[in-house]
């Protein structure tokens, strides 16, 4: 009877112990679910769209191509594209929560920016999943996460190329991706521009880019067979000061379209 009780006394602790450690095991797996469910931006995905950005309840964020200096807008706008602004950053290890700032809205209340870009919903998005103002008047684009290319726009050029944190992408006239004009010291003050992976809006045609080999190895995009490149003299986003500046290397155009 003694040995009996002992056998009895350590199954029970074994098996006690095994539950123990299924409770934990559980109790990690709620904590894991809460956290994905606290998101307060995260990242979807839709076909034909790709991966793009939403809030904590799936609905789209966009960007306007308007914003491109950082600042945001008033007036009748904000009747169909509302700021968004949440209070605490939470992100998916897919995205940097460095990327996120807040910025002034154009209603004078607090607004998320990524990357620079103001953050908006579109009035006429119902539920999760809806991208209704992808593309609207050529402005509007939902955010994606990674973004090589965007759409700026300018009151003076209209529409035309920046990079993921609005600086703007020229060319030289004359150059191509098989006759390069921009070397040696060219490229001190026109710096090429290069990507691992082209993403762009739905208003550009993705086959218009290029990652072609320079001469001396190096990579560069080019668009519309026109290789890119940034300006020195751009301090912030949104500066155009190379637009139509003729120096040494040529006349050198910000990429309209």
């Amino acid at each position: 009877m003694k040995k009996l009780g002992i056998v009895t006394l350590m199954f029970i602790f074994v098996t006690a112990l095994g539950m123990a450690q299924t409770w934990s095991t559980g109790a990690a797996s709620q904590s894991t679910s809460n956290a994905t469910s606290n998101y307060t931006i995260n990242v979807s995905y839709k076909t034909g769209i790709g991966n793009y950005l939403v809030d904590a309840n799936g609905m789209t964020l966009y960007y306007f191509t308007e914003n491109v200096d950082g600042k945001t807008f008033n007036g009748s706008y904000l009747d169909f594209w509302s700021p968004f602004y949440v209070s605490k950053i939470v992100v998916p290890s897919s995205l940097n929560p460095k990327d996120f700032s807040v910025v002034t809205g154009g209603d004078g209340r607090p607004q998320i920016a990524y990357k620079g870009w103001p953050l908006y919903y579109f009035i006429n998005d119902k539920k999760p999943g809806d991208t209704n103002g992808e593309g609207v008047k050529g402005l509007w684009y939902v955010m994606k996460p990674d973004y090589t290319v965007m759409v700026g726009t300018n009151p003076k050029l209209g529409n035309y190329l920046v990079d993921a944190n609005g600086m703007t992408l020229y060319y030289l006239d004359g150059e191509s991706t098989s006759t390069i004009k921009c070397n040696g010291m060219c490229l001190s003050f026109w710096p090429a521009f290069n990507v691992k992976s082209i993403v762009v809006p739905s208003g550009l045609n993705s086959s218009n880019f290029q990652i072609f080999k320079r001469p001396d190895g190096s990579s560069q995009l080019s668009y519309e067979g026109k290789p890119l490149y940034y300006f020195i003299r751009d301090s912030y986003r949104g500066d155009v000061s190379g637009n139509n500046l003729k120096d040494p290397f040529g006349i050198w155009y910000a990429v309209t379209f």
